[in-house]
This record gives structure tokens, C-alpha cells and sequence, in this order.
């Protein structure tokens, strides 16, 4: 192969790699500017033993941790947040393995509506937690409300942008 035809199918293929890195970058900004915004909201609650008891408080943060999302607190969280009561499905809760703290995160794609979403379900969670304390000896308080995010955890557009042309990238 002569130096003449090997420099063509360089810029030939060079060319074709520069069209699908722009064509890549344009659908991620594209998908990234019409992409409806969801922002993220984190509410956290602590379980407190009677007592005093470390082990205890952790183990009952764990069980509460289980039940957060389910029936009985979604059931006691749906009226706090009044006459809308959407985004209750899309609430998930973690807990720690180290600390009796139960972390409510609800996603959506209002931020006002998201954090009073991840508060009325820290609420109830702590509502429901401290109306059985009788039998527990302990009791769930809010340890911090959910904040109205200020920017929203998706779409993030020069990510969208950069995945768009390494996907494209990938393909020569």
C-alpha cells in the first residue's frame, strides 16, 4: 500500500469518526434539552431507643427501613400531602448498617411537590413508628426534612452530551 492511499482512508475514516461524534453529540443535547427534569428530595429519620439502647434503636431502624414505602405509612402519608397525592409510588427508603437512620428519598417532577412528598412519608413513618413505642420502646423522630431542590438530578446535559458521542464513538 502506497503512503497516498493509506493518508485517504485515513481522513476517509477520520471523517466518517468526526460526522458520528457530532451526529452522537447532537441527539445527547437534543435528548438532554427536551427530557423532563426530575429532581431528587431526601428526608431522614432516626430511631430512639427508651433506654438508650444503641442495638436495639438500629435493629427497629432496619424494620422501619422495610416498611417505609409500604401500605400502612403510604396509607397515613397520603393525607398529609393533601389533594395531590402523586409521586407517593416512586418513594424508596434505605437504611444504614451502621446508624439508626432511615433515608425517605422521593423523585418527581416538581421539587416543591417532591420534598413535601419526602416529608409527609418521613411523617407518617414517624407517626406510625411512634404509635407503636409502647410495645417497641422506641421512637422515630424527624432527623432532617427534605429541602426543595434547587437544580434537578436529571437530566445533567453535558453528560447527555458525552454519552451521545462516545455511543457514536463506539461504533466506528
Amino acid at each position: 500500500m502506497k503512503s497516498p492511499e493509506i493518508l485517504r482512508r485515513l481522513v476517509r475514516r477520520f471523517g466518517l469518526l468526526l460526522a458520528l461524534i457530532v451526529i452522537g453529540g447532537a441527539a445527547g443535547a437534543v435528548y438532554g434539552a427536551t427530557k423532563t427534569p426530575t429532581y431528587t428530595a431526601k428526608a431522614y429519620v432516626v430511631a430512639i431507643g427508651d433506654t438508650g439502647d444503641p442495638i436495639g434503636a438500629l435493629n427497629f431502624a432496619q424494620a422501619y427501613g422495610r416498611v417505609a414505602t409500604t401500605g400502612p405509612v403510604m396509607a397515613l402519608a397520603g393525607p398529609k400531602l393533601g389533594t395531590d397525592r402523586s409521586g407517593l409510588d416512586t418513594v424508596t427508603a434505605s437504611t444504614s448498617p451502621d446508624a439508626p437512620v432511615i433515608e425517605i428519598t422521593a423523585t418527581g417532577p416538581n421539587a416543591q411537590h417532591t420534598a413535601a412528598v419526602a416529608n409527609a412519608v418521613a411523617n407518617a413513618l414517624a407517626d406510625l413508628g411512634n404509635s407503636r413505642k409502647a410495645d417497641t420502646h422506641v421512637s422515630l423522630a424527624m432527623l432532617a426534612a427534605a429541602t426543595t431542590p434547587t437544580k434537578p438530578t436529571s437530566p445533567k446535559p453535558p453528560l447527555e452530551l458525552e454519552i451521545g458521542r462516545a455511543s457514536c464513538r463506539e461504533r466506528v
